[in-house]
């Protein structure tokens, strides 16, 4: 891959990497998982990973050390988006009336913001990865939630491996060797986690894992990575959220990204809180800060 494609700049001080297509990642991807005398880790980062990299140095260096950081959300490109048409105009009040007439013109408008990767779409396309050259995968972490989107007391099921039989369902020849909800994210339990992850490993007679798929929600599952990884070891890092829920087939993903956040809200009512947390707290921020630039 051409590596002058990606387009990196710094939001609220986090790097996210633009200009790529899914297909442009997926051929780094290949190339990274040929790489394996160190370990790699992947970013989808957001809006909401972007607002909590503000208040945790930690979180905020992963992200700019990650070897790929990819927007995944439509408030990303937008940012994005503002920061570059707006950089010329001084005035605040100017460039505020233009920030809410182009957020209020983009409803009824589509714009060319680039392309939005998200984590299900990119764990999918891995997936179909390992379907077809055998890299080998593990799904680690996930929890079944109640229709408001409440972890469960106690699971009636084994999300992550409900997804992976789903996937398998999908693509038959998918290379999951092994998959579990049953660990916690903290770090007492690591090296529980650990032993069983290479105990799936010995039975599928791997020394290394090509890609492990993590949902531990943002800042966990990628600090969980940095301090395992080599333990595993693990080639590939994806920190994937909720995504398990949508391999899982319990959620179905917006056809649009157009209004994303209010299907989001109808299919998981909690969510309303992390989208209400995020806007209007995230354009304000971008705002205040092309001003004092």
């Amino acid at each position: 891959m051409n590596d002058m494609k990606i387009q990196s700049q710094k939001i609220l001080g986090v790097r996210v990497d633009f200009g790529l297509s899914m297909s442009d990642v997926l051929l780094k991807l290949e190339e990274l998982v040929k790489d394996t005398s160190k370990t790699h880790l992947v970013s989808t980062t957001n809006a909401e990973f972007i607002l909590d990299a503000q208040n945790d140095p930690e979180f905020k260096d992963i992200l700019n050390n990650s070897v790929l950081s990819i927007p995944d959300g439509i408030g990303v490109l937008f940012s994005r988006y503002f920061l570059n048409k707006t950089k010329d105009i001084k005035n605040p009040i100017l460039k505020f009336m233009w920030g809410c007439g182009f957020g209020f013109i983009s409803i009824f408008k589509d714009f060319d913001l680039g392309e939005k990767i998200s984590g299900v779409e990119l764990s999918t396309e891995i997936m179909k990865l390992s379907h077809n050259k055998g890299y080998s995968v593990f799904l680690l972490g996930g929890w079944p939630k109640d229709f408001y989107g409440n972890p469960l007391a106690s699971a009636p099921f084994d999300l992550a491996t409900v997804a992976s039989k789903e996937v398998k369902r999908l693509y038959p020849n998918v290379n999951i060797i092994g998959a579990t909800s049953s660990f916690n994210r903290d770090s007492k339990d690591d090296e529980a986690t650990i032993s069983y992850i290479q105990k799936c490993m010995k039975k599928h007679k791997v020394s290394r894992i090509d890609f492990i798929l993590i949902a531990y929600n943002h800042k966990f599952q990628e600090k969980w990575y940095l301090r395992n990884a080599h333990k595993i070891p693990a080639t590939v890092g994806l920190g994937i959220g909720g995504t398990l829920d949508y391999l899982a087939g319990y959620l179905k993903r917006p056809t649009s990204y157009k209004f994303e956040w209010l299907k989001k809200v109808f299919f998981r009512p909690s969510k309303i809180s992390r989208i209400v947390r995020v806007f209007p707290l995230y354009p304000i921020k971008i705002f205040l800060d092309s001003i004092t630039k």
